[in-house]
């Protein structure tokens, strides 16, 4: 009987503020995983700010 991995579920949390230009390249690099695309969310927060 083959045994079954277990993948939990997870939160990928994007925090920026003004990079635009690196979204793209971060999201590609999320969508090349090979974690199944059921099994994750992706949170954008564009109000993370510094000071």
């Amino acid at each position: 009987m083959p045994c079954e991995t277990k993948q939990g579920l997870i939160s990928v949390i994007i925090c920026t503020y003004n990079r635009g230009e690196y979204i793209y390249s971060v999201l590609e690099s999320l969508a090349k995983n090979d974690f199944p695309t059921d099994r994750y969310e992706i949170v954008l927060d564009k109000t993370a700010y510094v000071r």
